[in-house]
């Protein structure tokens, strides 16, 4: 790292620790109040989903479907077994998914939140927590810090900026980590969304499909 960089260039190169499925992707899913009422799916979701007389009212069209009740009830085990698999995916996300990163969609948005009232023990708190990181964490923290502070300088203006300087390099750093920290529950997260959210297309796909074989019968006819 050279000694002439600026703080623009620095944090410019900043990132390396960057994953293909980070926290951060699965916030706006995550944080949603939709996503987070689907806990309650697998206690309470069968007996509304599963219910007689609300599969005898959503029952599809006779004239479109010959066996309209047996797609009903497919459809509505496709939305259940969807909302079930979001619910986990939720619960992963909400157990595992570091406090910061649900709360900041990224570094710079983390920074300029906490930055301004961050105290002294938590500053302790981040610096002890990168060095005891993943290696790129460690590396970083360590190397910047030596940018920073390993020449001496009398100037205690120059040193204040400094300080403040690390501080949100740090942050940054600090962020990245737990972003791409908990890797197992990531992806668990990521993957039982993913299959939430294509059950629950499953349903619109066979309309869809049945619908555009009568449209062309009809129109072949």
């Amino acid at each position: 790292m050279s000694s002439t960089q600026t703080e623009a260039e620095i944090r410019s190169g900043l990132k390396r620790g960057k994953v293909i499925l980070p926290w951060s992707l699965l916030r706006s899913v995550g944080n949603s109040r939709a996503a987070k009422l689907t806990v309650l799916i697998p206690l309470i979701g069968y007996l509304i989903l599963l219910n007689d007389d609300i599969v005898a009212h959503l029952t599809l069209s006779k004239d479109v479907f010959d066996d309209a009740a047996d797609h009903t009830l497919t459809r509505l085990l496709a939305v259940y077994v969807g909302l079930v698999f979001i619910a986990i995916a939720s619960a992963v996300f909400a157990i595992r998914c570091p406090g910061e990163v649900k709360r900041y969609g990224s570094p710079e948005e983390y920074i300029a939140g906490d930055e301004p009232s961050v105290s002294d023990k938590q500053i302790a708190i981040i610096e002890r927590k990168l060095e005891v990181g993943d290696d790129i964490a460690r590396k970083d923290s360590s190397e910047y810090g030596a940018y920073y502070f390993g020449r001496p300088n009398p100037d205690l203006e120059e040193l204040r900026r400094n300080g403040r300087g690390l501080l949100r390099i740090r942050m940054n750093l600090f962020y990245e980590m737990l972003d791409r920290s908990r890797p197992i529950s990531r992806w668990i997260a990521a993957i039982f969304f993913l299959a939430g959210f294509i059950c629950l297309s499953i349903p619109s796909m066979l309309v869809f499909i049945k619908v555009s074989k009568v449209l062309f019968h009809k129109i072949g006819a």
